[in-house]
C-alpha cells in the first residue's frame, strides 16, 4: 500500500489519488456553492490569501498591497439559495473602525449570536481505512432526522433552514472552520487530547509507539506523523514553505525571489529530479502570525489574561515592565504610521485596549553534539500577556527555524513573510472579541528586539562587537589590537567612564544606514560601515513602532550571566585566554577552587528545587553551568564560599558591589533613584575592574 496522507476535507487517511479526487470535487461543490450552483463557474475566492514574499524596500508608490492571511471569523451573511457569497477584497488599510452598527441588519455575529442555532454535536467521524475511491456507503445511514448530512457537500434543505451558515460550511470543506471547543466533535477534542500529550510529554520518536505496545486494549492508535496531521488539520494553520539557500546565506523572498542561484555562495536553488522536475534543495517554514492572534481573542481565557496590557497602570519615576519605557509611553501619543503615512481615519499607538505588544528574539543553537552546524528559531513574544505568563513555553509565538546550517547570510530576507503581516497588523484586521462579542479591528505592534551581541546585531545589521565602532547604542571607538605578526586583530574598547554626548539616535543610525545602501562602490560602502558600524538599513527599521537603538536594548541574561560572571570566574580561576594576573594577585588558587566547587554541588542536597537549578562542582564542570545556574550561584552561594578565597580583600569587596548591582536590577520595582544609583554604581564597578586589569592591557598594548 502506498503513502497514506490525511485529506483535509474529511480528516480521513487517503491514497495520493484519493487525495486528489476530494480536492477536486470540493473544489467542483464549492465553486457551485459560492457562485450560484453553475458547475462551469470557477471556484470564488477564498478568505484566506497567501504571502507573496513581496519587496518590502520597493517604492510607496510601487510596493504592491501585501497579501495575508485574512480572518475567517468575520461575520457570517445569512446568504439566501442562489446569491453568491461576498469576495473579500485584497486586505487595504481600513478606513473605519469597525463597529457593530456598522454591519447590514442581515449579516449575524457567528457564532455568538443567540438567534443563530449553534452547530449540532455531529456524531464522531471514524477514521476507518479507505481502500478504494470507488466504494461507497448509505450516505444517510446512521442521520438523525433534520441534522445535515455529512457526506454532501451539498445539503441544500439544511443550509436553507438558515441554521448553518453557508461560509463556515465552505471553511469545513476546506479545513478553515471557525474552530472551538464548543464546537469540536468527541472525535476531534480527542485527536486534541492526544496531540496535546504527545507535545507536552516531549516523547521521542521510539517511546512514543511503545503506548500501543503496553496499553494494547487502545483499538485507535495513531502513528506520530498521522497525529500530527490530523491536528494541523484541525488547527487550520498551514506553514508557509519558502525557498532558502542550501547553506542559509538568504531566502528567496523579495528582490530574492526570482533568483535561481544564491547571491552569496552561488549554490543553486532547485535541484533536478529524475524526471526534470526541480525540487527546493531546503525550505524555510514559516508558520502565520494573524491566525493565531486571532485564535487567541477566541478563547476567553487567553482574551482575559491578555487584558494585562491595558490594565498596567503606568507610574511616573517608576519601572515594572516594558509599558514603563520611554519608547511605549511615546507611541501611545503617536499616531499609528506605515512607511511613515499615516493610516486613515488618524489612529494612535495602542489606542485599543486589545492592542498587541509583541518582542522578537533570535538566536543560534547547534544541531549536532558535535560541529559547528547552527539552526536559527524565531521567537515572538505577547508582552500583552503578565511576566508571570508570557516567558513560558506554551505561550510563546514560534515562527520557524532557519533551517541551518550557517548563520544566516542575510536575515531580512527570513523576516519578509513576518515584516508583511507586521504591516498588515498596522493597518488593522477585522475579527471578533469573545468577551465583549463584538467585532474589532485587531492591531499588534513589534516594540522590541532581543538576543546575544552577535544576534542583535545581525537583526540591526551592525558590525558588532568585532568593529571600529562596536556599540550599537553609542559612538565609542575601538582600537586594534596587534598581534605576533603585526597584523590587525581583535578591536579593543579602552575602559572609560566619560560617555557624554556618545549616544546614538534613531535618526542618526538611520542616516548612516542610508549612506552606506547608496554608496556608488563596494569600497564606498565598505568604508562608511567601517566607520558607523553599520551595514546598511534592516528590514525591521521599516516598522514606524521600532526605535533605533532603544528597541533592541541589552539583554540582562546574557551580559550578566553568561559575559561578566564567566569572565570573571575564568579570570580568577587563571583560565582566561592564558592570561597572568600580573602583580595584582586577583587569582583563586586551586585548593581554594577545588573547595569551592565541592561546597557548590553539595549544597543542592540542602537546597528546595524551587529555589533554583541543581548546581554541578564548579572546577570540575563549570563548562556545564547554564545562565540560570550563574544567577543563582552568584546571588545566593558565590557571597559565602568566596568570602576568604582571595588574597586581596579588594576583590572580593569588588564582587560583592558586582553582585548587589545586579540585585537592583532585577527587582520587579525600579524607582528613578535606582536607576541613578545603577548608572553610577556600574561606572564605578567598570572603574575598579580597569584598575585590576590595567597591567594586562598595558602589557598586551606593548607587545
Amino acid at each position: 500500500m502506498g503513502r497514506r496522507e490525511i485529506c483535509p476535507c474529511c480528516l480521513q487517511e487517503v491514497t495520493k489519488a484519493q487525495l486528489k479526487k476530494h480536492a477536486e470535487e470540493a473544489a467542483r461543490k464549492q465553486s457551485i456553492i459560492a457562485m450560484g450552483g453553475d458547475s462551469t463557474t470557477p471556484a470564488a475566492t477564498l478568505r484566506v490569501l497567501p504571502i507573496t514574499g513581496n519587496d518590502i524596500f520597493a517604492s510607496k508608490a510601487s510596493a504592491p498591497a501585501p497579501t495575508l492571511p485574512v480572518d475567517d471569523s468575520t461575520p457570517c451573511p445569512d446568504i439566501s439559495m442562489g446569491s453568491p457569497p461576498p469576495v473579500p477584497p485584497p486586505y487595504p488599510i481600513p478606513r473605519h473602525s469597525i463597529a457593530d452598527d456598522d454591519f447590514p441588519p442581515d449579516v449575524v455575529e457567528h457564532p455568538h449570536n443567540p438567534q443563530v442555532p449553534e452547530p449540532p454535536d455531529y456524531p464522531s467521524m471514524e477514521m476507518s481505512d479507505v481502500e478504494d475511491s470507488s466504494e461507497t456507503e448509505d450516505e444517510d445511514q446512521g442521520r438523525v432526522e433534520g441534522e445535515p448530512n455529512l457526506n454532501d457537500f451539498m445539503d441544500w434543505e439544511y443550509l436553507k433552514q438558515g441554521k448553518y451558515c453557508l461560509l463556515c460550511r465552505l471553511r469545513c470543506i476546506v479545513g478553515l472552520r471557525c474552530i472551538s471547543a464548543g464546537n469540536l466533535t468527541k472525535y476531534e477534542l480527542a485527536i486534541c487530547r492526544a496531540f496535546t500529550f504527545l507535545v507536552r510529554s516531549q516523547l521521542t520518536k521510539e517511546q512514543y509507539p511503545m503506548i500501543q505496545e503496553t496499553w494494547p486494549e487502545i483499538s485507535q492508535f495513531y502513528s506520530e506523523h498521522v497525529l500530527r496531521s490530523k491536528a494541523q488539520a484541525l488547527a487550520g494553520v498551514e506553514p508557509l514553505r519558502f525557498d532558502c539557500c542550501v547553506n542559509s546565506c538568504v531566502c528567496f523572498t523579495g528582490h530574492y525571489a526570482s533568483l535561481e542561484k544564491c547571491p552569496r555562495c552561488n549554490q543553486p536553488r532547485f535541484e533536478v529530479g529524475s524526471h526534470g522536475k526541480k525540487k527546493p534543495r531546503s525550505q524555510f517554514f514559516y508558520i502565520p502570525l494573524i491566525p493565531r492572534l486571532i485564535a487567541y481573542l477566541k478563547s476567553p481565557p487567553v482574551a482575559s489574561a491578555m487584558q494585562y496590557r491595558s490594565q498596567h497602570q503606568h507610574v511616573p519615576g517608576s519601572f515594572r515592565d516594558i509599558f514603563d519605557g520611554t519608547n511605549y509611553q511615546a507611541l501611545q501619543s503617536a499616531p499609528i504610521t506605515i512607511h511613515g503615512e499615516p493610516i486613515d481615519p488618524p489612529t494612535t499607538y495602542f489606542q485599543d485596549p486589545r492592542d498587541i505588544a509583541l518582542g522578537l528574539s533570535t538566536d543560534g543553537y547547534g544541531i549536532l553534539t558535535h560541529g559547528q552546524a547552527t539552526a536559527w528559531p524565531l521567537i515572538l513574544f505577547n508582552y500583552n500577556l503578565s511576566p508571570e505568563m508570557r516567558f513560558h513555553s506554551d505561550n510563546l509565538l514560534a515562527l520557524g527555524v532557519i533551517p541551518g546550517p550557517n548563520k544566516p547570510g542575510d536575515i531580512d530576507s527570513f523576516l519578509v513573510p513576518l515584516a508583511e503581516e507586521l504591516f498588515q497588523l498596522a493597518a488593522g484586521v477585522g475579527t471578533y472579541d469573545v468577551l465583549s462579542e463584538s467585532q474589532f479591528i485587531l492591531r499588534a505592534f513589534l516594540l522590541i528586539v532581543f538576543g546575544d551581541f552577535p544576534a542583535v546585531s545581525m537583526l540591526m545589521k551592525m558590525k558588532g562587537v568585532n568593529g571600529i565602532s562596536p556599540c550599537r547604542s553609542c559612538k565609542i571607538k575601538a582600537i586594534p589590537v596587534p598581534t605576533d605578526n603585526n597584523r590587525t586583530g581583535t578591536y579593543y574598547v579602552p575602559p572609560s567612564t566619560d560617555l557624554t554626548g556618545l549616544g546614538r539616535s534613531h535618526g542618526e543610525l538611520m542616516a548612516q544606514a542610508d549612506l552606506v545602501d547608496k554608496a556608488s562602490t563596494k569600497a564606498e560602502a565598505e568604508m562608511f560601515s567601517k566607520e558607523f558600524g553599520i551595514k546598511g538599513r534592516s528590514i525591521l527599521s521599516e516598522l514606524d513602532s521600532m526605535s533605533f537603538p532603544q528597541s533592541f536594548p541589552p539583554d540582562f541574561m546574557h551580559i550578566a550571566w553568561e559575559n561578566v560572571t564567566n569572565t570573571l570566574v575564568t579570570l580568577w580561576s587563571g583560565d582566561y585566554k592564558g592570561l597572568d594576573e600580573g602583580n595584582h594577585k586577583y587569582h583563586i588558587n586551586k585548593a581554594a577552587w577545588k573547595e569551592v566547587g565541592a561546597r557548590g554541588a553539595a549544597s543542592s542536597a540542602n537546597i528546595p528545587s524551587t529555589f533554583g537549578p541543581q548546581i554541578p562542582n564548579i572546577f570540575e564542570k563549570g563548562s556545564f553551568m547554564t545562565a540560570d545556574m550563574w544567577s543563582f550561584w552568584v546571588q545566593f552561594l558565590a557571597p559565602v564560599f568566596l568570602r576568604d578565597s582571595f588574597e586581596k580583600p579588594e576583590c572580593y569587596e569588588h564582587f560583592i558591589d558586582l553582585v548587589y548591582l545586579f540585585g537592583l536590577c532585577l527587582q520587579r520595582d525600579i524607582s528613578a533613584a535606582d536607576v541613578d544609583t545603577i548608572r553610577t554604581g556600574f561606572i564605578n564597578w567598570v572603574d575598579g575592574y580597569s584598575r585590576c586589569v590595567r597591567f594586562i592591557i598595558s602589557d598586551l598594548l606593548t607587545r
